[in-house]
């Protein structure tokens, strides 16, 4: 009877390790555009994908819950294009990078972009871009490292947890136990707004435990550290049709109106970046032509080339322009010989002059009419 019994026990604990193991098996994403590199962040080996041109402006990107960098594939190549460089981080225990530990908190997925930032040499700030899950590792950044952020572009911000039903649906497609059939729909009412039809890379690309991992970062990191994003301006792409986090971008608005824009976008859910790729990437482009000046600001001088480097905000360049253009004007001075100067006649007294005659007042310098006017570098652009 006893041996019976214990057998059954055995049998059971055989069969739920089994489904356990099913259950957090990793389902692999489609492959990342761009060269795949580590960066150490104490001991943890964390993967990141870089892609553009080596002298473009750096725009590091954050991806969604459990999901792989290669949901950015799409924006990345856009960004490319217009001729941003791209660092998609891999989150812990995500596609190869280390997870070291169950118990992580938001300030560790931070450390990781910017073990990833220090390994690209990246000095500057950036504009960085993250999507749900990656917009808290973002404003968790941007709180721990202000000086390294000029500005966060959020996709479907929010920093609660979602509704009960919506929260069962995500646990249904992370946990690989259910019929394919069953993760489809629940991908779909999780996710993606009403005749979106979710692609085939987003049933993949999951990764069950780096997600119970951060969802303890989150319900453990306190949100008065970093919910407020620093000081840091915030643009946020906001679905009309997210199950997920519906009021985010609403809250973040009411908190920090002065450095808070929200872009509403229609027919688009949680994942968003499949659903309207080209409202994203023109949004973001803009975004990016208002903060970052480099690709636009080259100006032909006659010993070289000036490049507004990526960390230099729109003021902090028309600063810069305004200081060269008055030091041109101070040498454009001092290189002209000083003219002659006519003997005249000494002024009679005023109390002499004839009634109703003027004084004439001296006259303002070349010079000092120049250093007032202001130097717009991106006025027509």
């Amino acid at each position: 009877m006893i041996r019976n019994l214990l057998l059954a026990l055995l049998a059971t604990v055989v069969v739920a390790v089994t489904l356990a193991a099913l259950a957090l098996r990793d389902n692999p994403a489609r492959s990342a555009v761009g060269e795949t590199r580590v960066a150490d962040n104490h001991g943890a080996q964390i993967r990141y994908v870089i892609s553009g041109p080596a002298d473009a402006p750096l725009v590091p990107l954050l991806a969604s819950f459990a999901r792989s960098a290669s949901d950015f594939n799409e924006l990345v190549l856009a960004l490319n294009a217009a001729g941003y460089r791209t660092l998609a981080l891999q989150a812990r225990g995500v596609e190869g990078s280390d997870l070291p530990s169950m118990r992580p908190s938001l300030f560790d997925y931070a450390g990781d972009l910017a073990a990833a930032l220090d390994a690209e040499r990246v000095t500057g700030r950036v504009v960085l871009v993250g999507h749900a899950y990656g917009n808290r590792v973002a404003r968790a950044f941007a709180s721990r490292y202000p000086q390294r952020v000029d500005s966060l572009v959020l996709l479907a911000a929010g920093d609660s947890a979602p509704p009960p039903e919506t929260r069962d649906a995500i646990m249904t497609v992370l946990l690989q136990v259910w019929p394919e059939t069953t993760r489809r729909r629940a991908l779909q009412k999780a996710f993606f707004a009403n005749g979106n039809e979710a692609p085939d890379y987003w049933l993949s690309g999951w990764h069950p435990r780096a997600g119970l991992a951060q969802a303890y970062a989150t319900a453990n990191t306190p949100s008065s550290q970093w919910s407020g994003g620093g000081d840091a301006p915030m643009l946020i792409l906001q679905p009309l049709h997210d199950a997920a986090a519906a009021e985010g971008a609403q809250v973040l608005l009411q908190r920090f109106p002065q450095r808070v824009r929200v872009i509403e976008l229609h027919g688009a859910g949680h994942a968003i970046l499949p659903e309207q790729p080209l409202q994203v990437r023109d949004a973001v482009l803009q975004h990016l032509r208002v903060r970052i000046a480099a690709p636009l600001m080259r100006r032909a001088l006659d010993q070289g080339v000036i490049v507004f480097t990526p960390d230099m905000s729109r003021e902090e360049s028309v600063i810069f322009v305004r200081g060269l253009n008055n030091v041109a004007v101070k040498l454009e001075n001092q290189t002209k010989p000083p003219k002659e100067k006519k003997t005249k006649p000494a002024a009679s007294n005023s109390t002499n002059a004839a009634p109703g005659s003027k004084t004439a007042k001296p006259k303002a310098s070349k010079a000092d009419t120049k250093l007032k006017n202001e130097f717009d570098p991106f006025q027509g652009q």
